[in-house]
């Protein structure tokens, strides 16, 4: 979390100039106006698209007439076409895997490799997620100053995944996008990953206010092939993710960094957690350390305005959680004797601030302890 945020409040002077919004080579909508309401037209014909693909395709040989079906789509009579090229197929990069995540669930050909700061709550999700599934993975913890592990790509936000399959490099950015298609992969893999690339296209547009942005707008859904979900529990599940990224991650910040003192004590534990000791140069951890907690304490108190959370922000942290719990009602998981993904998001966000005094406090003033022990437990592997 804090190193995510280091790369723009601190540290910018020591890289380059970054594109903070699309991925490498993200997909283009010809003759995609750039008029606002426009795109949310052209976002819900994308969201019914892949709605359609979730119940509309029943086996494998419909597959590719529904895959053609989504590359068009139709605005107040004006036909757009999503171009074929998706997600950056890339020459893999050299790179130095800090170290290897050993899983049961075999992917046959494909290699994983998670690029992240161990305490980003972004970075916590997508590892949530693949240790609950079991899957292999190789992390590489990118460097907070120099960033020289990502300097591959123009996207220089984290996680990245790149996953390779075959002479096939792809490279996937969003932490929500990268969850949804391997989750949709998972359940369908005798279809092969490429096809899920396929239904989760980014598209490349303007704001309001002219900045260019990338956005996939189906990262919340998954597909479940001939599969019959229940709906409501499935909305119930994509309101929570989005609580995750929406709600309850800015309320960490703000929380962590309330003095000096507990912005200095998660930064030790965040070189901790991230073993910055052994993979980065003493003047460099030393300098995130102390520079890092001296910043982001007055973002934490920037942040604390911008989302309106209260006075006392450890309220807000504890009102969040709250309503966490309340939504389990009483049951072991919000997917019941299994987490779901909404599960998996929440405990990511909450993991990666598990060491900070802010954290301790939660346990110490809530009810949320018994289902994040449970958590743990489920996501638990060897590294």
């Amino acid at each position: 979390m804090a190193t995510r945020m280091l790369g723009r409040a601190v540290f910018g002077a020591f890289s380059r100039s970054v594109t903070p919004a699309g991925a490498r080579s993200c997909c283009n909508a010809s003759r995609v106006t750039q008029n606002s309401s426009r795109i949310h037209w052209i976002a819900a014909g994308i969201g019914f698209a892949g709605s359609a693909y979730v119940f509309g395709v029943s086996n494998t040989n419909n597959a590719a007439s529904s895959f053609d079906d989504l590359r068009r789509i139709t605005v107040k009579g004006t036909e757009y076409l999503i171009e074929d090229e998706q997600w950056a197929n890339i020459v893999p990069p050299q790179f130095t895997v800090s170290r290897k995540v050993d899983g049961p669930t075999d992917l046959p050909g494909v290699r994983l490799t998670l690029f992240q700061y161990q305490t980003c709550p972004f970075c916590c999700k997508v590892r949530a997620f693949l240790d609950f599934v079991g899957v292999p993975y190789d992390v590489v913890e990118v460097d907070p100053v120099l960033r020289q592990q990502i300097k591959f790509s123009t996207y220089r936000k984290v996680p990245i995944l790149l996953l390779q399959e075959g002479d096939n490099c792809w490279q996937l950015n969003d932490s929500t996008v990268i969850i949804s298609i391997l989750q949709s992969y998972l359940l369908n893999k005798n279809d092969g990953i490429r096809k899920y690339l396929g239904l989760y296209r980014p598209v490349k547009t303007k704001d309001d206010s002219g900045k260019q942005v990338t956005e996939v707008y189906n990262k919340y859904n998954i597909m479940f092939g001939v599969s019959q979900p229940d709906m409501k529990a499935i909305q119930e599940e994509i309101r929570w993710r989005k609580w995750a990224d929406e709600v309850l991650v800015h309320v960490l910040s703000p929380n962590v960094y309330r003095t000096r003192e507990e912005a200095l004590q998660a930064f030790n534990y965040f070189s901790e957690a991230g073993d910055w000791e052994r993979l980065f140069p003493a003047w460099e951890r030393y300098m995130v350390i102390y520079v890092g907690a001296t910043a982001m304490y007055f973002v934490g108190k920037r942040l604390k305005r911008k989302y309106n959370l209260k006075d006392d922000v450890r309220l807000s942290f504890y009102d969040e959680c709250t309503k966490w719990v309340r939504n389990l009602k009483g049951k072991t998981f919000a997917g019941g004797e299994e987490p779901n993904l909404a599960d998996l998001a929440v405990f990511g966000v909450l993991n990666s601030v598990e060491g900070c005094s802010a954290f301790q406090d939660v346990l110490q003033h809530t009810k949320i302890q018994r289902w994040y022990d449970d958590m743990k437990k489920v996501t638990r592997r060897s590294e």
